[in-house]
């Protein structure tokens, strides 16, 4: 089990690389407008403080693992994403980061989602990855397609990245997409192999939705 350090520092990370298109799309949804936040998938809480900062009212997190959850700071919850616990149009703004790519039920997550916010409300889905569409040249035995099978093999949709646009706009979502922009080099951490490939590229993508 990794220590709480080392879970803190994966979502440091995380939060670290894809800094400028978040902030970027928090800002073209109004954070500081907000009155009532939702840090869905919020893990340890490393976006919390900052949510909860700049906008207008408050910044809640939510997250199924309560383990993980408890080096969270601030108000926080356990709870199932698909079950949430809050009143229909509680939030302005519902923000995830590397979420769906977890998510089994996404019919109903994004269902609930739809249900909590208000009726000008958003939800940002940042960096949601398509391995499926990763290149990686030349191919090493233990690359990026080694890793996108041991994530799968976790239960992650390891090609949520394309299939989340058409799912939102099912689920009653005006939806605009972009992807994360980022050197050849720069998506192949050196965890991933010991060896450094001429050309490697992971798609994530970034969603603003907003309620119809």
């Amino acid at each position: 089990m990794p220590t709480p350090e080392e879970l803190r520092d994966v979502y440091r990370r995380q939060a670290e690389w894809f800094a400028g298109e978040r902030n970027r799309l928090l800002r073209r949804a109004r954070l500081g407008e907000c009155i009532r936040v939702l840090d869905l998938g919020t893990g340890t809480g490393e976006l919390l403080p900052s949510l909860d900062r700049r906008a207008e009212g408050y910044a809640v997190g939510v997250d199924r693992d309560a383990t993980v959850l408890r080096l969270a700071p601030r108000l926080r919850t356990t709870a199932e994403a698909a079950a949430l616990p809050f009143a229909d149009a509680s939030f302005d703004l519902v923000f995830t980061q590397m979420f769906f790519l977890w998510i089994a039920r996404l019919p109903e997550t994004l269902a609930e989602i739809h249900r909590v916010l208000t009726p000008e409300g958003r939800l940002i889905a940042a960096a949601e990855p398509d391995y499926g569409g990763l290149i990686e040249y030349p191919p090493v035995e233990s690359g990026l397609k080694a890793y996108a099978h041991a994530l799968a093999e976790e239960g992650a949709d390891v090609d949520v990245g394309r299939k989340l646009g058409g799912a939102l706009a099912n689920a009653g979502f005006d939806v605009e997409c972009g992807s994360h922009p980022a050197r050849p080099l720069d998506c192949q951490p050196e965890s991933f192999t010991s060896e450094r490939t001429q050309f490697s590229f992971i798609p994530y993508f970034h969603f603003l939705a907003t309620k119809r």
